[in-house]
């Protein structure tokens, strides 16, 4: 029995569908996040309200 709720959020591990490059993005994030690369500027993340629509490969979940 937990009596103190764990977070549902997350930071993400992702890999850039079009470049391969990795960061690590906040899976609730409020605002765009797009590929740090400085060659590419795709979208990652858009937020949805609560979950954020996320374009990107996920490698893992961190903690």
């Amino acid at each position: 029995m937990d009596l103190i709720p764990q977070p549902k959020s997350k930071f993400l591990k992702v890999k850039c569908r079009l470049c391969d490059n990795e960061m690590i993005i906040f899976n609730h994030a409020k605002s765009k996040v797009v590929c740090n690369s400085s060659d590419c500027s795709h979208l990652i993340a858009e937020p949805a309200g609560g979950k954020a629509f996320i374009d990107a490969e996920i490698i893992e979940e961190l903690k």
